[in-house]
């Protein structure tokens, strides 16, 4: 499965901290592994994702 990350999505991981951008590669690849993990984003096709921020890792919304 391929998993696309948007620019906006990435520069905001970006901003949030050091580690994000790497958590955010890690979930892409978990994804790609495992796309059940994604939720129907009500398009075609396509599944999302929500990560939330407010842990120690890192509200932030893939798609």
């Amino acid at each position: 499965m391929n998993v696309e990350i948007p620019p906006q999505i990435r520069d905001a991981a970006a901003q949030l901290g050091a580690g994000v951008p790497y958590a955010l590669k890690a979930l892409a690849g978990r994804l790609a592994d495992d796309p059940d993990m994604g939720e129907a984003s009500g398009l075609p096709g396509l599944l999302s994702v929500t990560v939330d921020a407010r842990c120690s890792a890192g509200p932030a919304s893939l798609s």
